[in-house]
């Protein structure tokens, strides 16, 4: 299976929005690990898993 550019594009993307809207939750309540990190943890598991 071969996935294009633009679906790459849009997996990361949404990687993205996603661990930053779980980041900025665990910012609100003065939890550990927030936008910053829960964005390249997510990040690099999406490129990971496209990777394979």
């Amino acid at each position: 299976m071969t996935l294009s550019l633009n679906e790459i594009v849009i997996r990361l993307v949404l990687a993205t929005l996603i661990a930053g809207i779980i980041g900025w939750n665990r910012e609100e309540r003065n939890r550990p690990a927030g936008i910053r990190t829960h964005i390249l943890v997510c990040l690099g598991a999406c490129l990971l898993g496209l990777t394979q």
